[in-house]
């Protein structure tokens, strides 16, 4: 058996995954100035279809790095294991990560989304990696190899593995950079070892820590150009404050983690990770209904103000209805 020769089929697959449900219409492409392709899209839309209606009988993995960035990566993993199951073909996700959503996530908020991948169906392993494609006839993928000589069957392998920074300007000049993320290295002013040269965005590696959505990297690039000015600025990492979705759950999170932690259940998939700094609220991660209820949460951020265990609770009473 020999290795595929892999093929992409980029945004178009993705595109009939997301009009299967219901992000893309007729009404959609009718709208659009494509008509004189609309026959060359149609084409492609019923081949694809039709594959995807012979994966059904099939199945397909999702291979992930864990999710360093909100803004895409391992999160679009989530998103597409979700999109799959609801064409009704069997998922497995695999993450090298020790668990989903590693290193962004709280783990206890990652326990939940795993769990309601496995309630849908979903096979979920951690702490893998994918070590090789086979083809029996070169043509098409028939299974996965995983790290430890597991092999998984199946007909689509698509991969979430996110982005590295691109140095190549400037690992011959004597920046510093991180060997385990290709990331330049800079201190809290976004100042490298170079002077008068700085870094900022998912290039930079300020003290370990990457940025990890955009929000953030505007943020480093504000701190860099007001040092540039001869100003005193220093950067302090933060989650920053967004709304999204994991797999299908709603979520809701700002500030920065710490090790002081307090959670709050209100249902299976309904969990509140609040990260606290000497009794003061820096940070939270918000799942499932819980993403509704972090406003009080963010207004303690904002505030400074010292909090006890009564009022967190107070905060999420809607959890109680």
């Amino acid at each position: 058996m020999k290795s595929i020769r892999l093929l992409s089929v980029g945004f178009a697959v993705i595109a009939v995954l997301f009009a299967g449900l219901g992000y893309i219409t007729a009404q959609d492409t009718a709208a659009t100035d494509l008509q004189a392709t609309s026959g060359i899209w149609q084409g492609a839309v019923t081949l694809i279809e039709n594959w995807m209606s012979a994966l059904q009988e099939q199945a397909a993995v999702i291979i992930s790095y864990g999710i360093q960035n909100m803004d895409n990566d391992g999160k679009l993993g989530l998103e597409m294991c979700y999109a799959l199951r609801e064409r009704g073909v069997a998922v497995t996700y695999i993450t090298q990560a020790d668990y989903v959503g590693a290193p962004y996530l709280a783990e206890e908020v990652g326990e939940r989304i795993a769990q309601k991948m496995a309630a849908d169906g979903i096979e979920v392993i951690t702490g893998q990696s994918v070590a090789a494609y086979h083809s029996e006839d070169e043509a098409v993928l028939d299974a996965v190899e995983l790290a430890d000589g597991h092999r998984i069957s199946a007909r689509m392998a698509l991969s979430t593995i996110g982005v590295l920074p691109t140095i190549d300007v400037i690992e011959d000049h004597g920046v510093d950079i991180d060997e385990e993320s290709d990331a330049v290295l800079a201190n809290t002013q976004m100042q490298t070892n170079i002077p008068n040269i700085y870094a900022a965005g998912s290039v930079a590696s300020v003290n370990g820590y990457i940025a990890h959505n955009s929000e953030q990297e505007v943020e480093q690039g504000r701190i860099a150009a007001l040092n540039m000015l001869g100003q005193n600025e220093e950067y302090t990492p933060f989650h920053g404050e967004l709304n999204t979705t994991l797999y299908d759950l709603p979520f809701a999170y700002f500030g920065a983690s710490s090790e002081e932690k307090w959670t709050w259940e209100a249902g299976q998939y309904d969990y509140a990770c609040v990260f606290l700094n000497n009794g003061v609220i820096s940070g939270a991660q918000l799942p499932g209904k819980a993403a509704e209820w972090g406003e009080g949460l963010f207004e303690s951020q904002k505030s400074g103000e010292t909090v006890d265990t009564t009022q967190l609770q107070q905060m999420l009473a809607p959890s109680k209805a």
